[in-house]
């Protein structure tokens, strides 16, 4: 193949102008995206009980559920939430499970649990959870009109304008405004008085609005269809309906009731920049550019408000502008790289011809991963990039270590065909076996399960394709382009720039040599140093901080609060009205507020596991950008909930930047300590001593118990005896009861192409008459009524809020964030103050929260870094058909532990699962530099070379490609690693991570790698002649 590539330059430039020209079709192809497009393997069921408390819907809704769905293969776990009136459960599976299979089989297990369900639980809803049902744009409308019905604009104009726009899957509406609705309520005395009950008002109802369709009839010639219209019209013919007979006269429905065209009882309320408005979400379709539609949403809303005057339409969160700036800044910072490794190279080689030839092979290696990118129908993201950031160091290495053997090929007088083609094939088994070892470290990672494989399927594919391909650049193109331009000075020249690294490299081997000559004759020190720097980098990498993602500056912040249990929704609203103008006051930096509470209307927190209570709200607001503050999202977060602590009745207040990767990739609060226990008193109660306790731990903040238990309840006790005594059975009096107080949808009223619900209940007055309990009428199958007081008495009781089950059993979690502390070393603590408690019996803990995706991709990781290392000594074995090289190359990896403990000592911070990540690859790159020196001496003992003078020649011939390959890298990677620009964050530990590794890998293997390889074959050769 090299001869080939040298012999037929034209055909060698054809196939790399075809591999160029499908990389930049492939790379204007791609979408822009912040991760890659990761489905969580969950799927929740909404299911609505309307009037029925939590502890119902736990035992009548949900538990049946839960058990019917249990028995589906591949599940992972499955969590529920039971508040009033609607119940979720969401089932986890592993990863990798076809969502839409286990879809339909979820649908099967629901329509058996539905035969145990009571009258009155609505159809269960399913809810797929993908990356797509995180909005890429949240939007506030809001308007100084008062004759603008709102929700009514937002709904039928604004909604489904953005839903039409391309890329755009749905545009759910969260909260705010009124939803119409025709209320029809009854007056109770007057409902008595008729000898009426609620139950035939809404038979009537029902009844009368329907069109019938009676058959057809043949008259002459034409067939004529018959119909009965009969659905109502307007809002005053529903009055008109005759709801019974008094003496003689007819009984309409609006002489006992007030029927009106109104509103559905307000469940919550949005403040958009302190006026009353709507806020919606834009969700992209599946594999949608965010970038692309969010700028079409924008540019949308611009019209959008050109066409409805009156209303304004304010732009909330814009994912799309974090990920611009994200993703310009790491392009930008690639680039920057290759600058630096182009330079680096031009002046360690001191050769302007070589220097270009080597950086030719950066976009031909590279463009190559946006191929393999486009095939898989990935995306551009901060993984993917960060993959090519890592490469660009890498990608030169090869064509290093050719170009400078046929440079040095060149220097002994050969013809550039000869040095091309035999300087290539000399060093062809080392690149291969470096490259091999590089791309065997990336295997584990596609191999193992979770969520590490998934979030780094991209990365650990597109390294590989991209040194592969630099691989055969380096083979064909390289020694190709060296025949035809590669210049040699021949005598003598006058001293210049490009001869500065040509001095160094020489003053370096003189050095290197002579300590390379001193280390060769006392073995004994180099190896008991290594032992002791790699202890303490051991003993020093266990206590370096660690964290899951590390948090990032989105320009936003989000926090919630909880008031006292059963805090109507106006007391809420007024609380948080509050919490506004305490923001406006503190926190010059908000571009946009919002201000929220109280419960959606399609239960959406249920779907992500949390609870929806009237005693609820919430704050978000968009920051101006970080260039424009002096403070991070983060400390405005952690200032707010200092102050909103300190208000009186606030109970968990929680305020975030929500950019620390948890909830996004189905985690909850960073630490949460999951209590499993069927009785709520004792569960409780151990959760309160959890709480204290947890509270004096450093680094953690709002530390709060996820079940209250102290709502105020009133229990209608019906005595059974008494009640069957007049016919009535129990579900039909608390049926009643329900009606009179929540009401019943009746029918709804077709008005201009809308649906409006028809709501029957009693009117206000008499919903809110304690004396209700005592005066209700209930009828009997005999046609009679009787008080429900008859039948029942009304204690109060405290309930709880809701009711949460993981894997079936009950579970109360006691929860907290983190707060200037890394996830490790506070989990620690926590585990140290939990192993002291006392755990009353049948109640067990576990740990969940981000904590339990940070231990389990931690021990995948380190499971990876385990098989990694077992397929890279596999590899060189393999290649050098050896047991012993490999054996002696292998002691490279363990000093890049210690590198790694060194760089984030250094730099003070925590290692990430993208450090991590970098020190997996550091397994398959630090032994590259080994193999060359090891392979290298191996060739010159083939020659003849005794083992010291081979030790010695080959460490000083390959110091200069070693410490170029070296250099490239870690330049390739600085400013991956100290960037501070937007998103730098999520993988500057990346190039820390190799960074420190591979510098003080290379430092200790130029040194101990030959002191090994000359005790070990001296030894082989001892055995060889007994």
């Amino acid at each position: 193949m090299i001869k080939l590539a040298v012999k037929r330059p034209v055909f060698t430039f054809i196939i790399f102008a075809i591999l160029l020209l499908a990389g930049f079709l492939s790379l204007t192809s791609l979408p822009l995206d912040l991760y890659p497009d990761v489905t969580l393997p969950s799927i929740s069921i909404i299911t609505f009980y309307p009037g029925a408390s939590t502890e119902e819907v736990e035992a009548q809704v949900v538990d049946p559920l839960e058990e019917a769905i249990s028995t589906i293969p591949d599940i992972k776990g499955i969590r529920s939430i039971s508040q009033e009136n609607v119940g979720a459960v969401i089932i986890e599976f592993e990863w990798g499970k076809d969502l839409d299979a286990a879809s339909n089989d979820i649908r099967d297990k629901i329509d058996l649990a539905k035969m145990d369900f009571p009258e009155g639980v609505q159809e269960p809803s399913l809810w797929k959870f993908d990356i797509t049902l995180l909005p890429i744009v949240i939007i506030g409308a809001v308007s100084d009109d008062p004759t603008i019905d709102l929700r009514k604009v937002v709904e039928d104009r604004v909604a489904e304008r953005l839903k039409t726009v391309e890329g755009v899957a749905a545009a759910p509406i969260w909260g705010g405004g009124k939803v119409r609705q025709i209320n029809i309520e009854i007056d109770k005395t007057k409902l008595d008085g008729y000898g009426l009950d609620l139950g035939h008002i809404v038979t009537i109802l029902t009844s009368e609005n329907v069109n019938v369709p009676a058959g057809s009839m043949e008259l002459g010639k034409y067939k004529y269809l018959v119909r009965v219209p009969g659905e109502f019209k307007t809002v005053s013919e529903i009055g008109e309906i005759p709801v019974s007979m008094a003496m003689g006269s007819t009984i309409r429905l609006k002489d006992i009731a007030k029927v009106e065209d109104g509103y559905a009882e307000r469940i919550n309320f949005v403040r958009v920049n302190g006026k009353d408005g709507v806020f919606f979400a834009i969700n992209k379709r599946s594999g949608g550019n965010t970038v692309a539609v969010a700028n079409r949403v924008q540019a949308e809303l611009k019209q959008l408000e050109k066409d409805i005057p009156g209303v304004e339409l304010v732009v909330i969160q814009d994912l799309s502008d974090f990920i611009s700036k994200s993703i310009s800044n790491l392009t930008r910072t690639i680039l920057i790289a290759g600058g630096l490794v182009v330079l680096v190279t031009l002046i360690l080689l001191g050769n302007l011809s070589a220097s270009l030839i080597i950086a030719v092979t950066i976009p031909v290696s590279l463009i190559v991963a946006f191929i393999f990118l486009y095939i898989r129908g990935a995306s551009i993201n901060i993984v993917s990039l960060s993959a090519l950031a890592v490469a660009m160091g890498l990608v030169v290495d090869n064509a290093i270590v050719v170009l400078e053997n046929i440079f040095h090929h060149r220097q002994k007088r050969e013809t550039k065909m000869e040095a091309s083609i035999f300087g290539t094939s000399e060093v062809g088994q080392a690149i291969l076996a470096s490259t091999l070892t590089t791309v065997a470290i990336f295997v584990p990672l596609l191999l193992v399960r979770g969520f590490v494989s998934v979030m780094f399927s991209q990365f650990a594919f597109a390294v590989p394709v991209v040194l592969f391909a630099s691989l055969f650049s380096a083979t064909t193109l390289t020694p190709m382009l060296a025949s035809r331009f590669l210049r040699i000075k021949t005598g003598k020249s006058k001293f210049s720039f490009l001869d500065l690294g040509n001095k160094l490299f020489s003053l370096l081997e003189r050095v290197y040599s002579n300590v390379l000559a001193w280390a060769l004759a006392h073995k004994w020190v180099p190896i008991v140093a290594a032992v002791v720097l790699f202890v303490i980098g051991l003993i020093g990498f266990g206590a370096v901080e660690k964290e899951f993602f590390p948090t990032t500056d989105q320009g936003y912040f989000e926090g919630s609060i909880e008031l006292p249990l059963g805090t109507n929704l106006t007391i809420t609203d007024s609380v948080v009205a509050v919490i506004e103008k305490l923001v406006a006051e503190r926190v010059p930096e908000v571009k946009v507020l919002l201000a929220d509470g109280g419960e959606s209307e399609s239960g959406f927190g249920l779907i992500e596991g949390t609870s929806e209570s009237s005693s609820s709200g919430n704050i978000s607001a968009l920051l101006v950008d970080r260039e424009k503050r002096e403070r991070s999202s983060e400390e405005i977060a952690f200032a707010l909930t200092d102050e909103v602590e300190k208000m009186p009745g606030i109970q968990r207040p929680y305020f975030s930047t929500g950019g620390g990767g948890g909830p996004q990739f189905g985690a909850e609060r960073d630490i949460s300590i999951e209590i499993y226990g069927y009785d709520i008193e004792t569960t409780d109660r151990l959760a309160e001593e959890i709480k204290k306790k947890l509270e004096s731990v450093p680094g953690l903040t709002g530390v709060s118990v996820s079940r209250e238990s102290r709502k105020p309840e009133l229990w209608v006790r019906i005595d059974r005896q008494r009640a069957h005594s007049y016919g009535i059975l129990l579900s039909q009096a608390a049926g009643y009861l329900r009606m009179a107080l929540r009401g019943a949808e009746a029918t709804n009223l077709r008005l201009g192409g809308d649906e409006i619900g028809v709501l029957v209940r009693l009117d206000d007055e008499s919903r809110r008459d304690p004396r209700l309990f005592e005066t209700f009428l209930v009828p009997t199958p005999m046609g009679k009524s009787i008080p429900l007081g008859n039948i029942a008495k009304v204690s109060t009781q405290p309930g709880p809020l809701s009711i949460e089950h993981k894997d079936k059993e009950r579970v109360v979690k006691v929860e907290a964030d983190l707060r200037g502390r890394s996830l490790g070393s506070a989990l620690s603590d926590v585990n140290r103050t939990l192993s002291r408690m006392f755990i009353p019996k049948d109640v067990r803990l576990d740990i969940g929260g981000t904590a339990e995706q940070f231990q389990e991709s931690f021990q995948t990781l380190f499971l990876a870094l385990i098989i990694g290392i077992i397929l890279v000594y596999a590899v060189m074995a393999a290649q050098f058909e050896s047991f012993l090289d490999p054996f002696i190359i292998m002691f490279a990896i363990p000093f890049a532990v210690t590198g790694v403990f060194l760089a984030f000592l250094i730099t003070q911070k925590p290692l990430s699962i993208m450090g991590y990540v970098g020190l997996i690859m550091l397994t398959g790159i630090v032994v590259n530099n080994a193999i060359v020196l090891v392979d290298y001496t191996n060739i010159l003992r083939r020659r003849g070379k005794g083992l010291y003078d081979a030790i010695m020649e080959a460490g000083q011939r390959r110091l200069r490609p070693v410490l170029m390959t070296t250099i490239t890298t870690v330049l390739g990677l600085l400013p991956l690693a100290i960037s501070k620009a937007e998103g730098a964050e999520l993988w500057s530990p990346l190039g820390i991570s190799v960074i420190g590794g591979l510098l003080f890998s290379t430092v200790v293997t130029l040194i101990l790698v030959p002191v090994l390889y000359s005790l070990f074959e001296r030894k082989a050769k001892k055995k060889v002649e007994m």
